[in-house]
């Protein structure tokens, strides 16, 4: 039976109230890991078992659906869904991609009171060797790919369950983002990526010690560090869960670009505000 509009709100609210008390804040030592680093380190942005309740469904979408699914992708690096909570309003990844906590979160890493905008939330699924997609992710940058006008939009990586580094688990060039835009690559070409091309790069920012995440904990990087993924060498797949939010004030250029775009309802030079990205927090 389908459900009716008022029960789907009221569901909504439900799973709401349960996030709201099971998401937690950025701290100040956070916030100025990041802002050093262009990419932070946090434990338990989500509990243990909204983690589980998520991954469950992860496994449902990628195990279980058709391969021609719209939303999935089998790619060289990974195995992706895009848009269970933006667009397709599956709990709980909805109420978390508008958590206000989220938002919030965000806004303070943007270090600017203005609107944040939900990008896009993706499962991305690194297979272990020999199943699948298995590749590393070479060193690269988000930002080169958004014909957006200025700085700020960001990724949350949520691990869904506990992962070791050698799972694919991310590393970044600490610091990087201080260089600004350093050119678009192709991140499946080779291990070092941008690197190559900058190699002042891993003089000057060290890179972050190898990582394990427990389920729930999360990792968010500005879409200016660059950053990169070494291949899942175990038996276990990387079940990751994605969400990217940009600030409000950032105008889209007038660039092509298969989510931004005049489609979306978006004019050069005008603030990228559309009904198909929700805001997430409000700027003043």
């Amino acid at each position: 039976m389908t459900m009716t509009m008022d029960a789907a709100k009221t569901a909504h609210k439900a799973v709401q109230k349960k996030i709201a008390e099971d998401a937690r804040p950025v701290t100040e030592a956070e916030l100025q890991h990041y802002y050093d680093n262009g990419w932070v380190k946090m434990e338990r942005l989500i509990s243990p078992e909204l983690a589980a309740e998520m991954l469950a469904l992860a496994k449902v979408e990628i195990i279980e659906k058709p391969a021609d699914n719209v939303r999935s992708h089998v790619r060289d690096v990974w195995h992706d869904v895009y848009n269970l909570g933006r667009d397709d309003d599956i709990e709980p990844f909805y109420s978390l991609t508008r958590s206000p906590i989220i938002g919030r979160n965000a806004q303070l890493f943007m270090r600017r009171d203005v609107p944040v905008g939900l990008h896009a939330d993706m499962l991305a699924v690194k297979m272990p060797k020999g199943d699948g997609p298995e590749n590393l992710t070479g060193f690269h940058q988000d930002f080169p790919n958004f014909p957006l006008d200025r700085a700020g939009l960001l990724t949350f990586w949520v691990a869904l369950e506990d992962m070791e580094y050698e799972q694919g688990v991310m590393h970044f060039q600490s610091g990087s983002h201080k260089e600004g835009p350093l050119g678009r690559r192709n991140l499946m070409e080779d291990a070092r990526g941008l690197l190559d091309h900058v190699p002042y790069i891993e003089k000057l920012y060290p890179l972050s010690p190898p990582m394990s995440l427990k389920a729930g904990d999360c990792t968010v990087h500005s879409s200016l560090v660059i950053h990169g993924a070494p291949s899942n060498t175990t038996n276990k797949p990387r079940w990751s869960y994605l969400m990217s939010c940009y600030p409000g004030d950032a105008c889209w250029t007038g660039a092509p670009h298969h989510i931004f775009n005049a489609d979306a309802g978006l004019t050069p030079g005008q603030p990228a505000i559309s009904p198909r990205f929700p805001i997430i927090a409000q700027g003043k």
